[in-house]
């Protein structure tokens, strides 16, 4: 299965992200399914927020969602594309 991970919006409190809107998709063979969501974090960043990459906040949200070895939204997208 291939993931593709975006990250549509940050929002961020005195230089700290507190939480971002992403997009989540995955394919296997024809079909794609996709997913939107807010993701918020409980605790504050130490990356200043210029130095914060994509690739860091995605790691983030897809780290923070891990529930028995296995991201939730990684897990509900690929009940829905079998």
């Amino acid at each position: 299965m291939n993931y593709v991970w975006k990250i549509l919006e940050l929002y961020a409190t005195d230089g700290v992200i507190t939480s971002a809107k992403y997009h989540c998709a995955v394919s296997e063979e024809d079909n794609t399914v996709e997913t939107e969501g807010y993701w918020d974090f409980p605790e504050s960043g130490t990356v200043p927020f210029d130095q914060v990459t994509e690739e860091m906040v995605m790691g983030w949200i897809e780290e923070a969602s891990i529930k028995d070895g296995k991201s939730v939204i990684k897990s509900r997208l690929e009940k829905q594309v079998s």
